[in-house]
């Protein structure tokens, strides 16, 4: 089971790999349009957590004692929405610099907030935390893009 689970993994990280891929190479062609540093970053930082992720699975032995790579790989998960929050914000105005800060701060107090419930937390608490985040994010970029064009 834990294979399949962990295939689950390495074929997200492909299909996004290939959707990284296939619009560099389209921008690289056209030469007129330039695609958003932000968005781009956050397909390979997404694929590279997916990897990750996928790799810590087939390893583990205990779900309930996750090793270090797993708050490696949901941290690259919470910088990859992070820098999709960053493109959709970018659509409406310019990203200033204290955002930028803000945001880093925040990875880095995610990954302090990981580790520790990594450590002292259980699988449904990491779950429901990180699905809790994700929802607030996505809110936010669901915000953003409909004011897009107004």
């Amino acid at each position: 089971m834990k294979l399949l689970i962990a295939l689950y993994f390495f074929i997200l990280a492909i299909i996004q790999m290939g959707l990284f891929f296939g619009i560099n190479h389209y921008y690289r062609s056209k030469n007129s349009v330039k695609p958003s540093r932000h968005w781009m970053s956050s397909l390979l930082i997404s694929v590279l957590g997916l990897i990750i992720f996928g790799a810590g699975i087939i390893v583990i032995d205990d779900i309930l004692k996750p090793e270090f790579n797993f708050t490696v790989a949901n941290t690259l998960f919470f910088v990859a929405a992070v820098l999709q929050a960053l493109f959709c914000k970018s659509l409406n105005h310019p990203i200033s610099r204290f955002m930028k800060i803000s945001f880093s701060i925040s990875i880095i107090i995610f990954a302090i907030i990981f580790e520790w419930m990594r450590n002292a937390g259980s699988y449904e608490v990491r779950t429901a935390f990180m699905c809790i985040l994700a929802s607030f994010l996505h809110m936010a970029n669901f915000r953003d893009l409909s004011k897009e064009g107004e």
